[in-house]
């Protein structure tokens, strides 16, 4: 889980993000194939799940230990926080000095009787500042969703963003979350989220389903006014469509007003090359450009894989009614490079 409030992205700029899914939480589904007694994981279970996790990843930031992160973290959290930790040492950063507390847990879980097994968390901390030390008057809020392979196999966090403000979620009287409404009009539907939002951040026409003053339109006029500075200083950028290859699943939690909160994980590539064939990228080996990410060298392009956690709150379907971002965590994985005639 990232450590600071900041985020490190190619050539100093904000990442730009994107999304893709995970899979729908409904109650007493079968999530897989491997039978199990019912209710595999219990709202206090979970409790217990993230109260360890949270243990375990501040023993790992303090020591950037991506061993320790890789044993209770996978899929697309583990790959950003492991290029976190590879950034963090690059660049120098401040090593976290001491846990931090946790100020509050709040779980989400659906009625399943069998696994793969999933529940969604809300966990509450401090911000950490420069120094490496917790910061009490920056509370910082993440929400993370714990899947569970099957019985052999640990519990780990696959999504994890961090949220603009405190969420709570509908759950019924027995304390599960109840089934999200499959068959219900939404703003937009659900799966149709990550595409939305990668055409909205990467340039394509405003969409009347996006909030014209909220984050995401935040998040648009940011990558905007990244493109244009890359411009200006002779450097092109283009941006690939999503590729969905690695992530399938979609996450949908009910909230109280019959909407729901959608979490997705997007992937694409964000490319640098110099608008003139005689100009090359330069990576020297005592400054750590690009996040660690690329060695040392000249290049003609440098093309970064992007992931990103999204949360979207999506309301009911009706007039005025308008989707926006919530949540996000996001980073620049891996890179490859090009030399280039004039550049080798």
């Amino acid at each position: 889980m990232t450590q600071r409030l900041r985020r490190h992205s190619p050539a100093g700029s904000a990442a730009l993000a994107l999304l893709l899914g995970a899979a729908a939480a409904t109650a007493g589904c079968s999530l897989g194939a491997e039978r199990s007694a019912p209710d595999v994981v219990s709202p206090a279970q979970a409790s217990q799940v993230a109260n360890a996790f949270w243990q375990a990843n501040e023993k790992a930031n303090m020591a950037r230990d991506r061993k320790l992160q890789g044993e209770h973290e996978d899929g697309p959290a583990g790959a950003m926080d492991d290029a976190r930790y590879q950034a963090d040492a690059a660049t120098g950063s401040v090593l976290q000095k001491a846990p931090r507390r946790l100020r509050s847990v709040f779980v989400y879980v659906p009625h399943q009787d069998r696994f793969p097994a999933q529940f969604a968390a809300i966990l509450s901390t401090d911000s950490l500042n420069d120094a490496g030390l917790a910061d009490a008057s920056k509370p910082l809020i993440f929400l993370n969703i714990f899947t569970r392979a099957g019985v052999a196999a640990p519990w780990r966090t696959t999504f994890e963003a961090t949220l603009d403000k405190p969420l709570r979620l509908f759950t019924g009287a027995d304390g599960y979350v109840s089934p999200w409404p499959v068959r219900a009009q939404l703003a937009i539907a659900p799966k149709e989220v990550a595409a939305l939002y990668t055409r909205y951040v990467t340039g394509a026409t405003s969409d009347p389903r996006i909030a014209a003053t909220g984050r995401l339109s935040t998040e648009r006029q940011t990558a905007a006014q990244r493109r244009n500075a890359l411009n200006a200083a002779g450097t092109a950028e283009s941006l690939a469509g999503a590729d969905s290859a690695p992530f399938s699943d979609l996450y949908a939690y009910p909230t109280l007003d019959g909407g729901a909160v959608v979490m997705a994980t997007s992937a694409l590539l964000d490319r640098y090359a110099p608008k003139a064939a005689d100009m090359c990228l330069v990576q020297t080996a005592t400054q750590p450009y690009w996040n660690g990410l690329v060695r040392p060298g000249r290049f003609h392009e440098v093309a970064f894989r992007l992931l990103a956690d999204v949360v979207f709150i999506d309301p009911p379907h009706r007039a005025g009614n308008t989707t926006d971002l919530v949540g996000l965590y996001s980073a620049a994985v891996s890179a490859q490079t090009s030399a280039g005639l004039a550049c080798g």
